[in-house]
């Protein structure tokens, strides 16, 4: 988009809700914000990331969680999708939140608002940290689902006889039990698994670990950023 056209931007719920937590951050802790995700490279690690950035702007976990996620990444991939320079975009964000938001919010909000949307130009800028994490995210969405939670049971059921008075054998069974993200809803899988499945997928995992292990040391030699959704031994975001 080569001209500024005002388009709308639409703004969820949970768009709303991040603008508040930035609103609520305040100018001093936003400016120090933007100065440290210039020196970001990409993490995904967000507890530890959050837990950091909360202790070194000396603000609740949530308010820097909610900013992050409900606002400053899905509103840079906005952005990218809308082809708009960031002076064009907060212009764009501005005048939506004028014309879409509550009396309410704004006689609550927008003095502030209006006094922080001028040090937001940073978080907007190509390749910065919050569209990368935008980027990412939009990579691992593109699956149909996103993995929660796998384990597997494995128990012991008995056969009763017809008269059901006694136990004439005990079955073991094993179930992968699969706690996926589809959507915003958490759905869940079992499948049943004989011991051949078992180990087919002790050796996919031992061959899944080995490719992890040689892709770690190629990124290391040339210098790369190997970034892991999930990952919990990062080096937090440092000031």
């Amino acid at each position: 988009m080569n001209t500024f056209e005002r388009p709308t931007i639409p703004l969820s719920r949970d768009a709303f809700r991040g603008i508040d937590a930035l609103v609520e951050l305040g100018v001093p802790r936003v400016k120090k914000l933007s100065e440290l995700q210039c020196s970001q490279p990409l993490d995904l690690a967000f507890s530890q990331l959050f837990a950091s950035l909360a202790s070194q702007l000396a603000c609740d976990y949530h308010v820097i969680q909610t900013a992050c996620v409900a606002a400053l990444i899905p509103l840079n991939g906005l952005r990218r999708r809308l082809e708009m320079p960031a002076s064009d975009f907060l212009k764009a964000l501005q005048q939506t939140i004028a014309d879409r938001a509550s009396e309410e919010w704004k006689s609550r909000y927008i003095e502030a608002w209006n006094s922080l949307v001028g040090e937001l130009a940073p978080f907007f800028q190509p390749d910065n940290f919050f569209s990368q994490a935008s980027k990412a995210f939009d990579l691992l969405t593109e699956r149909p689902a996103i993995l929660q939670n796998a384990r597997i049971l494995t128990e012991l059921r008995p056969i009763y006889d017809e008269a059901q008075t006694k136990t004439l054998a005990v079955l073991q069974t094993n179930t992968l039990v699969l706690d996926y993200w589809k959507g915003r809803d958490i759905h869940t899988l079992h499948i049943s698994l004989d011991n051949d499945d078992l180990k087919s997928l002790t050796k996919e995992v031992k061959w899944a670990q080995d490719k992890i292990s040689i892709s770690q040391k190629e990124a290391l030699a040339h210098r790369m950023n190997l970034v892991v959704y999930g990952e919990v031994d990062e080096e937090p975001l440092e000031g």
